[in-house]
């Protein structure tokens, strides 16, 4: 582990609408000791297209499930690949009542 980096996990399933305001907030952050670890669970809306095409900083992890494993099997996944000394989960999508 790497001391103060923050491992951000984030789950996406058919997201690709919410992603370009989650990536455009994470990454103009002040604190800078992060890294994103995006696990698709096998979205169909060009999701992860979207991120490699628009987002190359080196901090972004992107991984493909080849089934919708869910929200825990996500994190899950993502755990083996975090880095960081905290972890955070963050939801892609707005929430709303």
């Amino acid at each position: 582990m790497i001391n103060n980096l923050i491992s951000i996990i984030i789950i996406n399933y058919n997201g690709k609408t919410w992603l370009e305001k989650l990536f455009d907030s994470l990454l103009s952050q002040t604190y800078k000791k992060f890294e994103i670890i995006f696990i698709d669970n096998n979205s169909q809306d060009n999701s992860v297209e979207f991120v490699k095409n628009n987002y190359s900083d080196n901090r972004i992890k992107i991984i493909q499930s080849k089934t919708n494993i869910g929200f825990a099997g996500g994190n899950n996944l993502a755990l083996q690949y975090a880095q960081g000394s905290y972890i955070l989960l963050l939801n892609n999508r707005p929430f709303s009542w």
